[in-house]
């Protein structure tokens, strides 16, 4: 990422520059099972590893490249950093987590579906690549998890001429990401 602001002054350049690296690896098994005829259970895990990176070079320049100061927190690049060079910032996060979904399917007949559905999800957390002088503005942000809950029918009716499917649902968020 690379974005540039030029302060009030017209002459100095507010440079945000940085190298994100991010690298997941997971697992997930799956498996249904028949109760009885009509009735079956289906249920998943996944397990989830991240590490999220973050070389953030922010500076204040002027026209033609002129490396004027490093706007990082000197708690991240200490102190009397006098270099374009000098002026980076290494962060390292590792997050992990545990999702399901168990769906319960009722089939009441051909054509009649009643299920009710619970799943659990997940995305890491990671680094603002925009902060600035203060240390808390690199403070890496939590991983945010979702649970579903829902019920529903799927139906057809008439011969298959018309179908209805219908669903109620709620969401429970935790540490939403948005920008």
């Amino acid at each position: 990422n690379f974005n540039t602001t030029t302060n009030v002054d017209g002459l100095t350049t507010n440079v945000t520059d940085g190298s994100v690296t991010n690298k997941s690896i997971a697992g997930f098994a799956q498996v249904t099972y028949q109760l009885t005829d009509q009735l079956s259970l289906t249920a998943g895990l996944r397990y989830t590893k991240d590490t999220k990176a973050l070389v953030t070079r922010n500076r204040v320049d002027r026209p033609l490249g002129t490396f004027l100061r490093c706007s990082l927190p000197t708690s991240l690049v200490g102190t009397g950093v006098t270099t374009e060079a000098a002026c980076v910032a290494n962060l390292k996060e590792n997050y992990s987590d545990w999702s399901y979904m168990a769906t319960l399917d009722y089939k009441a007949r051909e054509g009649l579906l009643v299920y009710a559905r619970t799943a659990r999800g997940y995305k890491a957390g990671g680094f603002n690549l925009r902060g600035g002088a203060d240390p808390l503005t690199f403070q890496p942000f939590n991983p945010e998890t979702v649970t579903d809950y829902e019920i529903g029918l799927k139906s057809d009716w008439f011969d298959r001429r018309l179908r209805l499917n219908l669903a109620g649902y709620i969401s429970k968020d935790d540490d939403i990401q948005r920008s």
